[in-house]
């Protein structure tokens, strides 16, 4: 499964940007932009939802900052296809395929996690799909976070410093006109991520949301109708009118969630972190 919240002004542009070690052309060590820093050393992370857009870069920007990655994707030929190249690159992950919906997908993700790599430090799930009706679309946003958080509680408790980060939407923070049952789910997701936050509290797991608006991924695109063209013409238009240019990319969403997995963020839990340009002002 790949995110609703949709990517940058191309609609690859993270996963072209896939660089040696597992980061963004962003975050490598050339003359791209500074130094990496190794600060995810000896751990490890599970990114669900990892086989494009925002969960694709967060994978690699945690490769890329040293940790090692469990990937897991509905999507078995694409997550596997990630894994190999981030592996190829030089980070250290397996892929598991996964159904949030399904507890004992999930039992045995977290269970081979642990065989391969020994321990689970960071979670961070973007896993998700349009869905027209609200069933459907709270079991993914939901009950599928509900679902994560039970399966790897209890291996981030052995943690010394765990941390689950969901993907939320500006959608779950203020009004959007056209998609109700989406703006439901993910305004329950911003409540389950204070409440977990307190009732995780006691056992040191951390609990936050990254809240993007849209963003540009395959996802957003396949949703718009016209020519290649004509598509780029509409997005450069929608970016004109936003308060800093241009649309938030994958890339920005997995700055702000390996961010709130870091030991920098250490002190911040319970938190809907807007990823969003200034559209939620």
């Amino acid at each position: 499964m790949t995110t609703m919240n949709t990517a940058s002004n191309s609609a690859s542009n993270a996963e072209r940007n896939a660089a040696p070690g597992g980061g963004s052309e962003a975050a490598t060590n050339g003359a791209a932009g500074p130094p990496v820093p190794r600060d995810f050393e000896g751990r490890v992370a599970v990114v669900i939802g990892g086989a494009s857009g925002m969960g694709r870069a967060t994978a690699a920007l945690f490769a890329a900052r040293g940790a090692r990655v469990s990937l897991s994707d509905l999507d078995a030929t694409r997550g596997a296809a990630v894994a190999a190249e981030l592996t190829d690159a030089g980070a250290d992950v397996i892929f598991s395929a996964a159904d949030i919906r399904s507890p004992s997908d999930l039992e045995r993700l977290a269970a081979r996690t642990v065989e391969a790599f020994g321990r689970v430090d960071a979670l961070f799930l973007s896993a998700g799909r349009v869905e027209a009706e609200l069933g459907p679309m709270l079991e993914l946003y939901l009950q599928g976070p509900a679902n994560c958080v039970a399966a790897f509680a209890p291996q981030l408790a052995e943690s010394d410093a765990p941390s689950i980060t969901f993907t939320g939407s500006t959608s779950g923070l203020r009004a959007h006109p056209g998609a109700p049952w989406y703006a439901a789910a993910k305004s329950g997701l911003v409540g389950m991520t204070r409440t977990l936050a307190l009732d995780l509290a006691k056992q040191g797991i951390r609990v936050n949301a990254v809240c993007p608006s849209g963003v540009d991924t395959p996802m957003l695109r396949a949703t718009l109708r016209g020519s290649t063209e004509e598509i780029e013409a509409k997005l450069a238009e929608q970016a004109a009118r936003k308060p800093l240019r241009r649309w938030v990319g994958a890339e920005d969403v997995a700055n702000a969630a390996v961010f709130l997995a870091s030991s920098q963020a250490s002190m911040i839990t319970g938190v809907s972190l807007p990823v969003d340009g200034g559209e939620s002002l």
